[in-house]
């Protein structure tokens, strides 16, 4: 079962990379160094971000609306199955 969870994440990169699925923007992968780690995984659907709908969005562009955001603090609506495990 997949919940809905909203993650703030730090001004800066935020190290996760973003493919295109044919249901929406998916996390692939997260990097080593990433200050996300433990709290999105690959497979979390990215629905929004800042309240910005992208669950249609195509990876390149979701990539570049954060990278715009990248002084900032951003909000990052999900969809996950793991979300027992986010605290």
């Amino acid at each position: 079962m997949r919940g809905r969870k909203d993650i703030f994440a730090p001004a800066g990169k935020i190290g996760i990379i973003i493919g295109t699925s044919k249901y929406g923007p998916i996390i692939e992968s997260i990097k080593s160094d990433s200050p996300l780690i433990g709290k999105v995984f690959p497979g979390d659907y990215v629905l929004a971000i800042d309240n910005v709908d992208t669950s249609d969005w195509l990876a390149e562009n979701v990539a570049n609306l954060v990278a715009a955001k990248t002084d900032c603090v951003k909000k990052l609506t999900l969809l996950s199955k793991h979300w027992d495990d986010v605290v």
